[in-house]
């Protein structure tokens, strides 16, 4: 396409580009990035002194000579083009050699990183070689020349240098990759009895195999070689690490070669496989030359870099290497003059030894984990102790990026802007939050303005890195949010937000709820192909409205939020401003001069077709091949009809046609493109100008229906179409294109009024009555003028107290727990979404959208500890979880689901070290209802009829032990260690105590002492164990209950009950029992027990009544298997009742 076309068709383009060509010749030197995968973003780290330009990594031959081909050549004297290996078209390196374009041919270096390349590990060294890969046996290299060529008299102290190297690497065991643990080899060996060889395998397709060697050959051939050659010695065959890891194919199956040799079935260090063996045989593998440095005998089949010197067993010989080295002589080349080292943290280039000296620090292998999933963004299960150190290391890693404006807003810290009387919105896609903002503003009653922060207000150009950034360091964005927003939170009336799913606009709504700030969400969007998908995000699975208020369209958009757990009384219904201005539209630019605008015939028909990003709801590649191919089939049939095409690309800026399709539709004298970068008219000036509309999914299509336009959707994919309800058509093929346009050729297009009616419902308040914008304005306006308050939402911990969802969740717990023990937890918590937290901040993208994270037991751990940190790092509450009261059937060492959970957001329920919630709630002046009270006694009174306990699996007979006209005393053993008994104030004299005053204050007593049942059944210790108790057996009025029972069989024979913190004896006191209670348990210091242990802050007298509502209805949740939902207690008890 000639500079002429693309100014009268395209001048967007046109000015586009030549900004572009504008930067390329001024600035940093240009490095052209060929053939490098999109995680190799650490180049631009290790040569930020160049502006790097990576070309597509599928490039064609027609998108590198429009696009590169001429930008490089204009600046060939001063540029430079990196491939990556022999990643490059045939037809760039011809290019290259024939202009002598300065290229580097890029490799990994020979000590890389800890982990494997293919985990997408940065690599700590690279080799850049300008005549080939080194590995390339074809023809010279940079590295080859070097070796044959280089005068070691002149720096004798590089030989030095090297002896050094070599020292350190062996006394090290650093290799070219580092991930393996360091083993005993002789248990995987054996003992040596016979000569033993090592072959090193190699991935069998790489090109340096390709290109290493001149014939074909397999790591099993190479096995069959080494049996041949060696026989009666041990061979010994190590596949390669990528392989082994699953990271790549093998071509030939190790299991074919049990039988001949000893496969390793893990990866180990290379310096572990090199003890004890003679000789290594190879093809190219470079572990052959680590060989060499450690003395080892090495033939090699192919011709790696270091063979042909006269070190190795050649048998693919290079007559290009002229003379003979030593072992430290190619070292010093190989490892200290040619490849370059660098640092993965701050990009700068170090040396050698410091790249050793790391990568043997076990402490910075975790540092190196956390660099490479930041670079993927995936989340990974690490050990216990990398855990921590992967916390560390994020904390650090994130850098302020330059967008980041932190200066305070001079204009709200003027004294005389009024108190909470400015709304903050936060600038994003110009067509679509942008527009939205500017409909609504009405600066004569109130201001709406920009939140500043990204320098110069508007983010547009940098929406992606700012997502990014987001979605990857939330820790920081959150800080970086807040000290934006801290100086003027009092000027605040509300933060405005267009959308609050993505975690860059998820984060500012948080961060507001920490300063108190109301939210109001306007959405700028109510079309999805996928409900499920609608207003979801799909890193963080965030899909639910977290603002204070909702300005919504309709009834649609309501019953989404609504059922997804967003309160209904902060949803207010006021219609959509995009559809306001079809209301009386007048246009801006009479036909004539808007086909003008785009070298259109003002006579002849016009189709608009509005694509889309579909990058949200869809298979991005297969959704989009399929609109490319809409396209296309729409212009064929638009020729066929006469019609014009106008193609509007969507307003995230996505190359959505593909250079080809854009390069037939701007050379077209019947099509247009108007895209996002600077629209020539707003949607409905383009609209209103079009005879057809027409879009997958776009709302545009409702749109035209409003303009008076006939639409129809072209649907290549799947999905629900929502439009079809309103009465628009959904075509599926070229001839059903064909087929609408002569339908409404033929004036037989209608909407019929039954759909018409159902948008206006859906969309609207009824009807589209273009007062959508007046009605948000009067809420604004209420809102400043303290005619309307805006509650602030309810706290996690509230919402459940409440029974209202929660949309994500986080508990550390793995798989197994999930569904085992707290398989029913997320029902209880009435949650939509659980994840993962034990990794803390290593997975700190991936939570950024949690509600609230919870813990169960106040007990400590590692991934406790590590979601303490993330829950902190993100300003997110910790919710105490502990089993409930009525937990289930079977013990809780059975593994058996909890069916009741307990919940507290200062400790747990039974910490008598601090007061808890439930202390709390007891200790204030709250008082019960009469209903609140006889809910409670018949409640209660289940339990006791029923013989409902906290564990349900063991027998109820009626028990004859000691006399029965004496009095009888129930002592309450308890599982040694457990939380609880500390928490409660006792340790194991306490126990003792209680049970010598049993015996002292009480002579004439029985006294029954009952084991813990998870002590008779699952093994554990307590503390009247056995020993503990041997002493009784020559007692007549002591007898030990050392099986499972029923509780109630036991308060039906006893008079009184010795607790330590135990529940039971709360139990006891719903049974009518004396409880004597020698710790601190919730239900102590209440008046209702005889206390040994005071607790000074429980002043207050509360009857059995009100500790029962709050520990058992108030702070509790339930479950009930048969109907598979949560449920209330009474319908827990009847489940248990009904199923022990």
């Amino acid at each position: 396409m000639s500079k002429l076309t693309k100014l009268l068709k395209h001048p967007v383009m046109f000015f586009e580009d030549a900004v572009k060509n504008k930067k390329l010749r001024e600035g940093k030197p240009k490095i052209f990035v060929v053939g490098f995968s999109t995680w190799k973003t650490y180049l631009r780290m290790y040569f930020s002194e160049y502006d790097l330009i990576f070309l597509p990594k599928d490039i064609k031959k027609s998108q590198f000579n429009s696009q590169y081909r001429k930008k490089i050549l204009s600046l060939k004297e001063s540029c430079q083009v990196f491939i990556w290996g022999f990643k490059a078209p045939e037809y760039i390196l011809e290019f290259l050699r024939e202009e002598k374009i300065s290229t580097k041919f890029v490799e990994d270096g020979f000590v890389r990183s800890v982990q494997l390349g293919a985990t997408k590990a940065p690599p700590m060294s690279l080799c850049l070689d300008s005549k080939t890969p080194y590995f390339d046996a074809t023809r010279p290299s940079d590295l080859e020349d070097l070796l044959n060529n280089f005068d070691f008299s002149s720096k004798p102290e590089l030989l030095d240098q090297a002896k050094e190297g070599i020292k350190l690497l062996l006394e090290t065991g650093v290799s070219k990759y580092n991930n393996s643990q360091s083993v005993k080899i002789e248990t995987i060996y054996g003992s040596k009895t016979q000569k033993r060889i090592l072959v090193l395998g190699q991935v069998e397709d790489d090109a340096s195999i390709q290109y290493g060697c001149d014939k074909k050959l397999t790591n099993n051939d190479v096995v069959r070689l080494a049996v041949e050659e060696n026989q009666g010695a041990q061979v010994i065959y190590k596949p390669h690490p990528d392989v082994m890891s699953g990271h790549r194919a093998y071509q030939s199956n190790p299991k074919d070669v049990e039988n001949i040799a000893l496969v390793l079935k893990k990866d180990v260090p290379l310096a572990n496989a090199f003890e004890t063996v003679d000789h290594v045989y190879t093809i190219t593998s470079l572990g052959g030359f680590e060989a060499l440095l450690r003395g080892i005998t090495v033939t090699t089949l192919g011709c790696p870099f270091y063979s042909g010197w006269g070190l190795t067993d050649d048998r693919q010989k290079n007559e290009r290497r002229k003379r003979k080295l030593k072992i430290n002589e190619i070292f010093s080349i190989a490892y200290l003059v040619y490849p370059r080292y660098f640092n993965v943290d701050t990009g700068s280039e170090v040396s050698f030894d410091y790249v050793v000296n790391i990568l043997s620090n076990p402490s910075f292998e975790e540092s190196i984990k956390t660099k490479s999933n930041a670079l993927i963004k995936s989340e990974r299960k690490e050990d216990e102790n990398s855990t921590k150190n992967s916390n560390d290391e994020s904390i650090k890693s994130a850098e302020i990026p330059l967008w980041y404006n932190n200066n305070p807003n001079s204009y709200l810290l003027v004294s005389d802007v009024p108190s909470k009387s400015v709304f903050l919105y936060m600038p994003w896609i110009a067509e679509h939050g942008n527009t939205l903002i500017n409909k609504i503003k009405n600066d004569d009653i109130y201001q709406l303005l920009a939140f500043d922060l990204v320098k110069g207000g508007d983010p547009n150009e940098l929406r992606r890195d700012i997502l990014r950034f987001a979605l990857n360091n939330p820790v920081l964005y959150r800080k970086m949010v807040a000290r934006k927003l801290i100086p003027i939170k009092d000027k605040i009336a509300a933060f405005v937000f267009t959308f609050d799913w993505s975690p860059v606009m998820r984060i500012i709504a948080s961060v507001c709820k920490e300063l108190d700030i109301a939210t109001i969400l306007i959405p700028h969007e109510s079309v999805f192909a996928d409900r499920s998908k609608y207003y979801w995000c799909p890193k963080t699975n965030a899909m639910t409205p977290t603002v204070d208020l909702v300005l919504g369209w309709g009834q649609l958009q309501e019953e989404i939020f609504v059922e997804r757990g967003y309160p209904s009384d902060r949803f207010i219904k006021v219609g959509a401003p995009k559809f306001d201005t079809y209301k009386n539209y007048s246009p801006m630019l009479s036909r004539k001069q808007y086909c003008a605008l785009f070298g259109l015939n003002p006579e002849r028909k016009i189709i608009l077709f509005a694509s889309q990003s579909l990058d949200s709801q869809f298979d991005v590649k297969i959704a989009r091949d399929s609109q490319i191919r809409a396209v296309e089939d729409l212009y064929i049939a638009s020729q066929k009809y006469g019609y014009q095409l106008v193609v509007r690309l969507p307003p995230s800026k996505d190359d959505i046609l593909g250079e080809e399709l854009t390069g037939k539709l701007i050379e077209s004298n019947n099509a247009a493109i108007d895209d996002a970068d600077c629209y020539f008219v707003n949607a409905e000036e383009t609209i209103f100008h079009s005879d057809i509309v027409t879009s997958v999914n776009s709302t545009m299509l409702f749109e035209a229906i409003l303009a008076d336009t006939p639409s129809f959707s072209i649907k290549y994919i799947e999905f629900n179409q929502i439009w079809k309800k309103v009465g628009i058509p959904a075509i599926s093929n070229i001839e059903g294109i064909e087929n609408q346009l002569g339908i409404i050729e033929a004036g037989k297009h209608y909407i019929p009024e039954k759909g018409f009616e159902w948008a206006s419902n859906m969309f609207g308040v009824g009807s589209f009555d273009g007062l959508a914008a007046t009605r948000i304005k009067k809420v604004l306006k209420d809102i400043v003028n303290k005619e309307r308050i805006v509650k602030l939402n309810k706290t996690p911990f509230e919402k459940i107290l409440k029974n209202e969802k929660l949309d994500v969740i986080a508990i550390p717990s793995n798989d197994k727990i999930w569904l085992g023990v707290q398989k029913y937890l997320p029902d209880m918590l009435n949650a939509r979404l659980k994840l993962n937290s034990s990794v803390g901040l290593a997975s700190a993208s991936s939570l950024s959208a949690v509600e609230a994270f919870f813990q169960w037991g106040i007990g400590d751990n590692d991934s406790k500890a590590n979601q303490r940190i993330i829950a902190k790092a993100l300003g997110k509450p910790i919710i105490i979880i502990e089993d409930g009261f009525i937990r289930s059937l079977d013990i809780g060492l059975s593994g058996e689901p909890t069916l009741s959970i307990i919940i507290d957001d200062l400790t747990s329920y039974y910490d008598a070290t601090k007061p808890s919630r439930l202390e709390t709630l007891l200790s204030s002046d709250s008082r019960l209802t009469i209903q609140q009270i006889e809910r409670s006694k018949k409640i209660i009174h289940k339990i006791v009829s029923n013989r409902v306990s906290k564990y349900n699996h063991a027998p109820d007979l009626p028990l004859k032990i000691g006399k029965s006209d004496k009095r009888k005393i129930l002592l309450l053993d308890q599982r040694f260690g457990d939380q609880s008994v500390a928490s409660g104030l006792v340790d194991e004299k306490t126990f003792d105590r209680m049970l010598h005053d049993a015996i002292k204050l009480n002579p004439n007593a029985e006294i029954i002492i009952k084991q813990h049942p998870d002590a008779i059944k699952g093994g554990k210790s307590s503390y009247y164990n056995v020993e503990k108790l041997a002493f009784t057996k020559h007692m007549d009025n002591i007898s030990t209950v050392n099986y499972d029972i029923n509780p109630y069989a036991l308060f039906d024979i006893v008079d009184e009950v010795y607790v330590g913190t135990s529940g039971m004896g709360f139990e006891a006191l719903l049974a009518g029992k004396k409880v004597t209670c020698y710790g601190a348990p919730f239900y102590s210091n209440w008046g209702l027990t005889t206390d040994k242990i005071e607790v000074e802050r429980r002043t207050k007298k509360r009857s059995l009544e009100e500790v029962f509502f709050y520990s058992y209805i108030a702070l509790s949740k339930y479950y009930d298997p048969n109907i598979q939902q949560r449920c209330e207690i009474e319908d827990a008890i009847d489940y248990i009742a009904s199923n022990k």
